[in-house]
């Protein structure tokens, strides 16, 4: 204990020592601080203690009782010398408060290194002189305002830093700098930092680190010599007046060898008229210009082009467009660090690609969009206070454990910001190279700082400063190399913990877990990675698909559970592709079998299966043999492990049973053999066809005729027939016939040629009963002689060399009497009288109508108007409340046995074609389906006077009103040219409003179609009207005058109130017919009901269908009305259906 005493004695001796004043020192305060009025604060006992009150003046001395440092706060009128104070000759740092100088106290100094003048007075005393060499630091602040001073460069320049502050910058202070240092060689200058300066001198000589410049606005300071700071290599200017903007396009003329680091700008900039070229900087590093203005811009782009050498970019306060901003950023991405904050950039975010930022801030602007994942790879990414929205990327949530990584995203609308997911992207790897003794972790989300990367089992630092964010890191490592084996790393960031390991090595697996419902396969082991895109997962022959990986095992989906047998053992195999930090890729592998519907345990086996060509069967340790593609799966085939053959289903084949067991269609017919592997049938002779059902035509189908496989023989052309089409099918198109005497007849058609055995020479010719004997023929024309007759015939003519073949012309002969009947004898000698030569009735002037027995009146009676459906081609006639339609329903085609071959349905299948230039005419067409005919249909309207017109050997006229329709019939192709056409006609009285007097029952009269007369008349009578067709018993067949007839059709669906009328046309390539219709208003017509009125009558509308020509059926319906005009309605409306 007492030699503790002992030294705590003698260390406070030494102590006292220390604090023992010296003299020289002592003396020199007693005088300093009485001239100050600051001895009372003081102990004068010991001035190196505390001041005795609390007090701004401080004195520090060392250890031998010299004074160091002073402080002294003082409002005395005393001004200090250079005398009072260079006799402390240990004093290095003195702060003097609010103190008054002489003008030579700063030219003696030799021992101090630091000065500090607060509210220094006066100012000017201190610049007199040359400053003391010894003098490195010399620092004035809070000088008071107002102040106007020139300070000459040269008495500064000894010194290291000078510091210039007033107490405020305002536009009454005016500090100047003089330069009178020579020209030659440069002068090295201090650090300079002054305020409220006004003007920079031509600085062209000096040379220094810094220069610092406060000024209250531009025009204050003058930039005029603003080129001349090449010596200088850091410049800062700040600006307290924003309204005045500053040209910054003078830093642009610097001269181009310039020392320039660092320049420091904070001030409004005017708008430049170009771009600022600042590439004389050549050394620039540092670049930072603040509250630039909304003016500093072009067009919203940025005005500069920088040097190459940029390493730290800030630009604030400004307004810059969005998408030009990143268009020059993307100029200088290779700029370690870029500041854009608070520049008001209002782009789209998610165009912005990182293309090689490092740390770029851009926190306080308008940006909108989503955040690319391009920027995971740049070290720091602020873009807080912004309007983004959307997700951000997985590499940035994942480490949002701490604030410093979240808070660069806060004040935007990511939807997961706030709660971030539980983080399951980050995929760490880990390799080492021995030779450079590099550890690499690389993979995917890794985070941005390699200082919150930690190890638990060795002690790593990452390098901090070659790393590529998210992705790759390394650090050095020369310890043991076991250690690497297993590693846990943590990312602090993420608040996850991994283990990696560095050894390449397929996954281990120890056992394997199937679910419940065979949905998904756990395998459990080591050596697994947490990238669950790395694994491929074929178990048999499907695939199973990863849903979670860590390194001790992963889970996965099977692809198709139900292919799967419950109770089958499978084979798995487990491909990792494993990239090193490089790129290279290698693929793991790992084989094993598992149970699939209970746990399965692995059991490595003892041999090398490799060596006995077998692999090896994890579920009990005993290689086999393994069938090829596992036979496809339990339901091809089963495989036999001892000889690692297949034994295929009755449905596969192949040593994989892989191939279908194809069936043959239909057994190939039994006229064939298959090939089961690819189902393809081999045909007898004469059989062809998948199916082996076609057969060959033994004879040569000639005349482009074509064989029907489906029978095996041929399917002739129209024109012939016979089981190789060389037989001709003949045909008659047109007939002149001759008279009830008998006489010559000449038969128009196609009788073949005389090229085989005289065909020319072996038809026969019979008329009804009677045989007309051939005395001409040639391929188109028969003439022969018939017997006196009467009445309509058929004609049969029968080719003699085949019997069997003959045409049949139903009523294509008529015998010609010349002398003529009229329908119904003309009603009356008192109605009319009997043309012999024409069979018209010749009307007496009371009487009109095609038998004279309508009564005539001078009584106006309701006009007639048609009506044209554009959608059916019907046409409607409508008289006050009755109407008539009038259609033309089908065009049959019947053989030579009166049979009906086909029918083409012609109603409601019509195509109106408009016509802008000629208004009374309406025109339809359609296509026969499956048929190359084509039908055209036209309706004119009769607008002038009358209109006349010629049809065979009859002739009429279409009085001025009246409606013609027309149809064409364009190439019908026959199935067979024994086969003749029938065109079918259809009228009927439609549904009409119930009047008092004069509503009639409908009624229909055929009695008078009749072959034997000029012309067939039909009749439908309704409601005192009647529509009266005539139908002339003639037709123009390719181009000839031919008779033709007319059959009444019954109709199942036919009423009172409908006639169907059939007209037999011949076997022909041109046809023309000619029926017309009209409506008569009857005499018993009443137009007031209550009082009968007689004698009214009117034939207002004549509809008339002058026949067909082949290539075309022309049929013509002509309305013709005699008092009253006619007006037509093209509408589109549905036509009642037929009844």
């Amino acid at each position: 204990m007492f030699k503790y005493i002992c030294l705590l004695f003698i260390l406070f001796l030494c102590n006292a020592k220390s604090q023992t004043l010296n003299s020289n020192d002592k003396s020199s305060l007693d005088s300093l601080l009485t001239n100050l009025d600051l001895i009372s604060q003081f102990d004068q006992s010991n001035y190196c203690n505390s001041p005795k009150t609390e007090s701004n003046s401080i004195i520090r001395c060392d250890n031998d009782g010299y004074v160091t440092t002073l402080t002294l706060n003082s409002t005395s009128s005393y001004s200090l010398s250079a005398n009072d104070i260079n006799v402390f000759t240990k004093l290095t740092s003195a702060n003097f408060i609010n103190l008054k100088f002489s003008t030579d106290f700063l030219n003696n100094q030799p021992s101090l290194n630091s000065i500090t003048f607060n509210n220094p007075s006066p100012i000017g005393s201190l610049f007199s002189s040359k400053v003391s060499d010894a003098l490195s630091q010399m620092l004035l602040t809070n000088v008071k305002s107002p102040i106007t001073y020139e300070i000459p460069l040269k008495f500064l320049k000894d010194l290291d830093s000078f510091t210039l502050q007033t107490d405020r910058i305002e536009s009454s202070n005016s500090i100047t700098l003089k330069n009178e240092l020579p020209t030659t060689p440069i002068n090295e200058m201090p650090q300079i930092s002054i305020q409220n300066l006004n003007g920079i001198p031509d600085m062209s000589n000096i040379q220094s680190e810094t220069l610092i410049l406060n000024s209250f606005t531009e025009p204050a300071l003058g930039l005029n010599n603003l080129d001349t700071l090449s010596y200088f290599s850091s410049i800062t200017i700040t600006f307290k007046n924003t309204t005045k903007p500053t040209d910054f396009s003078q830093f642009s003329s610097i001269p181009n060898i310039n020392k320039i680091r660092n320049i420091n700008f904070f001030g409004s900039l005017s708008k430049p008229t170009s771009k600022i070229n600042l590439e004389n900087l050549k050394n620039l590093f540092q670049f930072n210009i603040k509250d630039v203005s909304n003016s500093f811009n072009i067009d919203g782009s940025i005005p500069l082009t920088l040097p190459a050498g940029v390493g730290l970019l800030s630009i604030n306060n400004g307004l810059f467009d969005g998408v030009k901003s990143f268009e020059f950023l993307s100029n200088y991405s290779n700029i370690p660090e870029i500041d854009f904050s608070s520049n008001s950039i209002d782009g789209n975010f998610t165009n912005w690609i990182n293309n090689g930022f490092s740390t770029i801030t851009l926190n306080n602007n308008k940006l909108y969009g989503n955040v690319n994942p391009s920027w995971c790879t740049s070290k720091k990414l602020v873009i807080s206070n912004n309007l983004l929205s959307g997700q951000l990327p997985s590499c940035f949530t994942c480490h949002m454990k701490t604030s410093d990584i979240k808070s660069n995203f806060e004040g935007n609308s990511f939807t997961n910001f706030d709660n971030p997911p539980t983080c399951t992207t980050l995929i760490p790897n880990l390799r080492y190279d021995s030779t450079s003794k590099i550890l690499s972790l690389y993979g995917k989300d890794l985070g941005f700082d390699p200082k919150q990367i930690k190890t638990k089992n060795i002690s790593l630092d990452f390098d901090a400063t070659n790393y590529i964010p998210s992705e790759l890191f390394t650090a050095y490592y020369d310890g043991d190399i076991s250690a690497l084996k297993f590693l846990d790393i943590t990312f602090t960031t993420a608040a996850q913990t991994y283990r990696v390991s560095t050894i390449q090595n397929p996954p281990i697996v120890t056992k394997i877990v199937p679910s419940n419902s065979l949905n998904t396969l756990s395998f459990e082991g080591s050596f697994f990675n947490y990238n669950i895109s790395s694994f491929n997962i074929k178990v048999g022959i499907g695939y199973c698909i990863v849903t979670s990986a860590t390194f001790n095992g992963v889970i996965c989906t099977l692809s198709n559970p139900s292919s799967y047998d419950p109770n089958a053992i499978v084979s798995v195999k487990i491909n990792v592709d494993d990239y090193t930090n490089n790129d290279q890729l290698t693929v793991l592998t790992t084989n094993v079998y598992t149970y699939l519907n209970k746990t399965s345990t692995v059991t490595d086996c003892t041999t090398n299966c490799t060596l006995e060509g077998k692999v090896c069967n994890t579920l009990d340790g005993i290689c086999i043999k393994e069938c090829p593609n596992h036979c496809s799966g339990p339901s091809h085939g089963t495989c036999d492990t001892t000889t690692g053959e297949c034994s295929c289903t009755s449905k596969f084949q192949g040593e994989d049973c892989l191939t279908p067991a194809v069936p043959c269609p239909n057994d190939c017919s039994n006229v064939g053999s298959c090939n089961k592997s690819n189902g393809v049938c081999t045909c007898i002779t004469n059989r062809l066809g998948l199916d082996c059902s076609g057969i060959n035509c033994t004879n040569t189908c000639e005349h482009s005729s074509k064989c029907d496989t489906t029978i095996g023989a041929c399917k002739c052309v129209p024109n012939y027939q016979g089981s190789n089409c060389t037989i001709p099918s003949h045909y008659i198109t047109s007939v002149v016939p001759c008279t009830i005497d008998g006489g010559e007849v000449s038969i128009n058609g196609w009788f073949g040629n005389d090229q085989n055995n005289h065909l020319l020479t072996s038809y026969i010719v019979k008329i009804g009963t009677l045989p007309c004997t051939v005395s001409a023929i040639n391929t188109s024309t028969i003439i022969c002689n018939v017997g006196a007759g009467t009445g309509t015939k058929n004609i049969i003519i029968t080719n003699s060399l085949y019997p069997s073949i003959f045409f049949n012309g139903v009523g294509l002969f008529n015998y010609q009497n010349p002398i003529k009947t009229c329908p119904n004898d003309c009603t009356s000698v008192t109605n009319g009288k009997c043309n012999p030569v024409t069979g018209d009735c010749q009307c007496n002037d009371a009487y009109t109508g095609f038998d004279c027995s309508t009564l005539k009146s001078t009584t106006t009676t309701p006009p007639t108007n048609s009506s044209v459906d554009t959608s059916s081609g019907n046409t409607t006639l409508s008289n006050q409340y009755t109407t008539y339609e009038i259609s033309i329903i089908e065009l049959n085609e019947i053989s030579f046995d009166g049979s009906l071959v086909i029918s083409y349905p012609l109603y409601k299948n019509w195509s109106f074609m408009k016509n802008n230039t000629d208004l009374n005419t309406f025109k339809f067409t359609q296509t026969l389906k499956n048929n190359t005919c084509t039908i055209t249909y036209t309706i004119e309207e009769i607008k002038s006077n009358e209109k006349s017109f010629t049809f065979g050997t009859a002739s009429f006229t279409l009085e001025k009103g009246a409606i013609k329709l027309s149809v064409l019939i364009k190439d019908y192709q026959y199935q067979s040219t024994l086969n003749t056409l029938q065109l079918v006609f259809y009228s009927t009285t439609g549904d009409d409003i119930e009047t008092d007097c004069n509503q009639q029952e409908s009624l229909t009269d055929t009695t008078n179609v009749d072959n034997q007369q000029l012309s067939s008349y039909i009749q439908i009578t309704k409601n005192s009207k009647k529509l009266i067709g005539r139908f002339i018993n003639q037709v123009i067949a390719d181009s000839r005058s031919t008779f033709m007839s007319s059959t009444i059709i019954k109709n199942k669906n036919d009423q009172s109130s409908s006639i169907t009328l059939g007209l037999n046309l011949p076997h022909c390539y041109e046809c023309l017919i000619d029926p017309d219709f009209s409506v008569l208003v009857t005499d018993d017509f009443k137009d007031s009901c209550g009082e009968p009125t007689r004698n009214k009558w009117v034939v207002p509308v004549a509809v008339v269908i002058p026949v067909v020509t082949i290539a075309a059926i022309i049929v013509i319906v002509s309305i013709l009305y005699r008092k009253n005009r006619i007006g037509i309605k093209v509408f589109k409306t549905k036509l009642k259906s037929l009844r």
